[in-house]
């Protein structure tokens, strides 16, 4: 039943509708225009809710990717210091045979010019 034909119904008589609901209310084109309103507004609530689920996926997948390369950060830091120790480069020079200096002699060249243009 109608919105027209149930306030028709209840007051018994079409002078109360006309007082009770303007003309624009009851006619064929409002409803075309609610009907259509609100399909697009149907429309854009699904739109908002699909990008928004697309976002919350890429942000956890780049929350995950930043993660992973948190972890391998670490990893590289850690054979950056293993490579920087004592132990790691006395084996580096023996294995490029290189060999410690004995008898080191310094040269005191104070006030005195090196190189000269």
């Amino acid at each position: 039943m109608s919105l027209y034909s149930r306030v028709q119904y209840q007051s018994g008589h079409s002078s109360a509708l006309q007082t009770k609901f303007p003309a624009i209310l009851v006619g064929a084109a409002t409803r075309t225009v609610l009907v259509v309103s609100l399909i697009i507004l149907i429309v854009g609530y699904i739109f908002q809710v699909s990008s928004l689920t697309t976002g919350g996926y890429e942000i956890a997948k780049l929350q995950e990717q930043t993660a992973q390369l948190s972890s391998e950060n670490e990893k590289l830091r850690s054979e950056i210091a293993s490579y920087q120790s004592m132990s790691s480069v006395e084996k580096r020079l023996e294995t490029l045979g290189m060999v410690k200096a004995n008898n080191v002699q310094y040269i005191d060249l104070n006030d005195s010019i090196v190189a000269k243009r």
